[in-house]
Parts: structure tokens; C-alpha cells; sequence
């Protein structure tokens, strides 16, 4: 058995690897898309009927270096999840736990820090007037 067949069996049998696969490659596509802003940012994705397991990025991993298997399996009722030696980051933790808790149709969470939403979001005045319609 060739090494690839064997790496691609042990990827299929991870829980949710479908899943596991098309959020991997929405990070990598949005690295691509320069829409990230190093780190720092997250996507998670709700695998259960209440939204309370999800899938996220790992702590200090770039958008284009994610793979399925990198992926962590959150519950976001648990505290004990910051404990953990593969903990996530705190903040993202808490922000994605709370959206999937309470609002079980938001079942992808992207939450990006680009160069063009951060300096709007710097602005004392961020109103952008539509001056164009093209």
C-alpha cells in the first residue's frame, strides 16, 4: 500500500472529514484571495444539529497552510476547552462558541481581518457613500 492511499484512510476515518475538507479549503482560498490578515483570524464551522460542536483553525496556523486534518473539534459548551494542549485561541474561541450557541443557522463563521474592512473599521467616520454604481 503506497504511503498517499494509506495518509488518505486515515484522513477519511477523522469525524466530519467532508466537513474537515471544504473548510480547509475556504482558508486556503481566502489566502489565496489575500483576505487575511496573518494569524489571526478564524473560520469555524457547526457539524451538529445546535451548533454546539464546530470546527476551527488551530492557534498560530497561516489560512495557507491549513489542511482537513489540522482542523480542531470543538464543543462550545465546554469550558475545559482552553485547557487543552491544543487549545484554541481564546478570543476566537469565545466569539465562535457564543455565535454557534445562539444562532443555530449561522452554521460558518469567517471572521477576517483584511487590509480593506481594518481601516474602515479605523475611520472616525467609516460611511462609504455610494458614489459609483459600478
Amino acid at each position: 500500500m503506497s504511503i498517499a492511499r494509506l495518509q488518505k484512510e486515515m484522513l477519511t476515518n477523522l469525524p466530519f472529514y467532508e466537513e474537515r475538507v471544504d473548510l480547509a479549503c475556504a482558508f486556503r482560498w481566502t489566502a489565496r484571495l489575500n483576505m487575511h490578515e496573518a494569524v489571526a483570524n478564524h473560520f469555524s464551522l457547526a457539524v451538529n444539529d445546535d451548533g454546539s460542536q464546530f470546527l476551527m483553525n488551530p492557534n498560530q496556523v497561516h489560512f495557507s497552510r491549513i489542511k482537513a486534518s489540522d482542523l480542531l473539534l470543538i464543543d462550545a459548551n465546554d469550558p475545559d476547552t482552553l485547557s487543552g494542549p491544543n487549545a484554541p485561541d481564546p478570543t476566537a474561541w469565545g466569539l465562535h462558541g457564543a455565535i454557534h450557541r445562539n444562532v443555530r443557522h449561522a452554521r460558518c463563521v469567517m471572521h477576517v481581518h483584511s487590509i480593506h474592512a481594518t481601516v474602515l473599521a479605523s475611520l472616525a467616520d467609516s460611511t462609504l457613500p455610494p458614489i459609483d454604481q459600478n
